[in-house]
């Protein structure tokens, strides 16, 4: 990609990306051909909001492209805390190489102001159950993976949508969101996560597996 387009993007300078594209209007046909990352990647992982509606309005594919590390725009947004779904709605399902989507990067980054936007775009959309219950490559939810993290407060927002959560959906290695909890040593507020995961209904995957065979049995 062109230098002065880099750092265009990394700017948020939507003036240069104008001039760029009247100096060579086929500038964004070129980076598109690439393959890798565009403008686009950098603005929304920098939270360059006009910018981001200008490329979008320029090139909306883009918001499509997975960069050299298999994240779209969007996934880099949510990893920082940008809330920019509202300029591309749908991506709010848009997976990495991995499988994971905005919503799973947010957790694991961390971002609990991204969480709660991701979560509220979706059940605007009427895709609450659908994002919730996303499983990356390894089959893991996002409640998987802020269980396993031991982030109370995201454990604790997720588990507000309980109704449409699975809150015993299992890995693949067969484990429950209760079951990563403990995976590691006993930590500050891991005590809170058990007593929160359970009031939801969640069990181990040792129990549902009981529970199963005692109704075969029966």
């Amino acid at each position: 990609m062109d230098g002065r387009m880099t750092k265009a993007a990394a700017t948020g300078n939507v003036d240069e990306l104008e001039r760029l594209m009247r100096e060579d209007m086929l500038v964004l046909d070129r980076i598109a051909l690439l393959g890798a990352e565009t403008p686009l990647h950098i603005a929304s992982m920098r939270g360059h909001v006009s910018f981001v509606q200008k490329m979008l309005e320029l090139k909306k594919q883009f918001v499509y492209e997975l960069n050299q590390d298999g994240f779209s725009p969007m996934h880099l947004a949510s990893a920082n805390g940008h809330e920019l779904l509202s300029f591309a709605p749908l991506t709010v399902q848009a997976k990495t190489s991995r499988g994971e989507t905005p919503l799973h990067i947010a957790v694991k980054s961390n971002q609990f102001d991204a969480v709660k936007f991701l979560v509220k775009h979706a059940k605007a959309l009427n895709m609450e159950r659908e994002v919730l219950n996303d499983k990356d490559n390894q089959a893991n939810t996002v409640l998987h993976i802020a269980a396993s993290r031991k982030q109370y407060q995201i454990v604790d927002m997720l588990l507000v949508a309980k109704k449409v959560m699975v809150v015993n959906s299992v890995n693949e290695r067969e484990m429950t969101p209760l079951d990563v909890l403990s995976l590691f040593q006993s930590e500050a507020g891991d005590l809170e996560i058990y007593r929160s995961l359970v009031k939801a209904g969640a069990k181990s995957g040792k129990d549902i597996e009981n529970e199963n065979e005692a109704g075969r049995i029966r």
